[in-house]
């Protein structure tokens, strides 16, 4: 019995090990040719029109409170039509169709903003992590994610009025996904599943 329960142990360390390879994304290098790139120039628009899903062809929907970008300043890795937010404390979320195992994009904030940049699969959050902005508006950082499968991004302002903008969105769609869960509940569900079958085997042997 030690070493079932030892096996299953190691199951669930292996388990929370290769959710460790989950990693937040912080540069476009990682995608290639085959891979999605939306330019927000795919489909025209009028000037702070709200945005939801006119790119529902190119694989992707959004939440409330993004509209089409004015040009007010020339950011790094902008080009032509982008979105912008309204400037609220409300989520702002990118919907792909399908599941896509790593996405980002180039975002822009308000001068110290705090940002929570999260990823979710089927509404339930994966992973998130904090972005501090302290500099505008002619510098971007590419903020997503890599290593996970998942099929939201959420942003979400720390700061009431401060608004972002967004440009040039990659994303990898994901090969095979079935049922994904959280990286901890699945090593829970294994050791859960493993003390099971050894009182299985005791309600066996006595009797």
């Amino acid at each position: 019995m030690n070493n079932l329960i030892k096996a299953g142990v190691l199951a669930a360390s292996l388990a929370l090990a290769a959710a460790a390879h989950a990693t937040p994304l912080y540069s476009a290098a990682v995608f290639g040719p085959g891979d999605a790139q939306i330019t927000f120039d795919e489909v025209a628009m009028g000037a702070n029109e709200v945005v939801a899903n006119q790119f529902a062809a190119y694989g992707l929907t959004f939440g409330p409170g993004l509209r089409s970008g004015v040009k007010f300043a020339d950011p790094a890795n902008f080009s032509g039509q982008f979105l912008a937010s309204a400037g609220l404390l409300e989520p702002y979320s990118i919907f792909f169709n399908n599941t896509v195992d790593a996405a980002g994009a180039y975002w822009e904030f308000d001068p110290n903003t705090i940002t929570t940049v999260a990823a979710y699969y089927q509404g339930a959050l994966v992973e998130s992590y904090l972005y501090a902005n302290s500099d505008c508006c002619n510098t971007t950082a590419f903020l997503g994610f890599q290593g996970i499968a998942f099929d939201e991004i959420r942003m979400s302002n720390l700061v009431d009025g401060t608004s972002l903008i967004m440009d040039n969105l990659h994303f990898s769609e994901a090969d095979v996904v079935g049922d994904v869960p959280e990286p901890f509940s699945a090593a829970l569900l294994g050791i859960g599943a493993l003390g099971l079958g050894v009182a299985r085997r005791r309600q066996h042997r006595a009797a």
